[in-house]
C-alpha cells in the first residue's frame, strides 16, 4: 500500500468519522428534549460568552406555561448570530412540562431529524404491512393521499 492511498484511506475515514458524530450529537439533543413541550419564550436579555474561542449568546427569557410566569436565565443557543436573540423577541423554546422551569431553545431542525426521531421513540417507520389473508398492504401518509 503507497503513502498515498493510506493518506487518501484516513481522509475518508476522517469524513465518515465526522458524520457519524454529527449524527450522534444530533440523537442526544433529540432524545434529551424529546416529550418536550414547544412555546415562544420572550427575550428579556442576552449576554456574549466566550465558548472555547467563539463568542456565544446566553440569554435571559420569559415565558408562560400552564398560566405561570417563568423567567430563564443564560441559556446557551449554540448559535452564534446574536442578531436572532434581540430583547423583545420570541424565540421557539422546549418546555419539559414535568418540571416547567427546566427549558431550552430549540435548535433548527436537520434532515435526518425525521428518521433520527423514529429511532429515540423506538418507532420505525413501516411502508407495507401485511393483511391477515397474506398480502400486503401498501401504508399511504395522508398528506400524500
Amino acid at each position: 500500500m503507497s503513502e498515498g492511498s493510506i493518506w487518501t484511506f484516513i481522509h475518508w475515514l476522517s469524513l465518515l468519522a465526522l458524520a457519524v458524530l454529527a449524527v450522534c450529537v444530533r440523537l442526544v439533543y433529540l432524545a434529551k428534549t424529546h416529550g418536550r413541550v414547544e412555546i415562544g419564550g420572550t427575550v428579556v436579555d442576552v449576554r456574549s460568552v466566550l465558548v472555547g474561542e467563539f463568542p456565544t449568546p446566553f440569554i435571559d427569557f420569559e415565558y408562560e406555561f400552564e398560566a405561570k410566569r417563568l423567567t430563564a436565565f443564560d441559556l446557551n443557543t449554540h448559535d452564534g448570530d446574536f442578531d436572532n436573540y434581540l430583547p423583545g423577541r420570541i424565540v421557539t423554546l422546549l418546555v419539559d412540562p414535568e418540571d416547567p422551569a427546566n427549558c431550552r431553545v430549540k435548535m433548527p431542525a436537520t434532515f435526518v431529524d425525521g428518521i433520527l426521531q423514529n429511532f429515540v421513540t423506538g418507532r420505525l417507520m413501516r411502508h407495507n404491512i401485511q393483511s391477515p389473508s397474506g398480502n400486503n398492504l401498501d401504508i399511504v401518509p395522508s398528506d400524500q393521499k
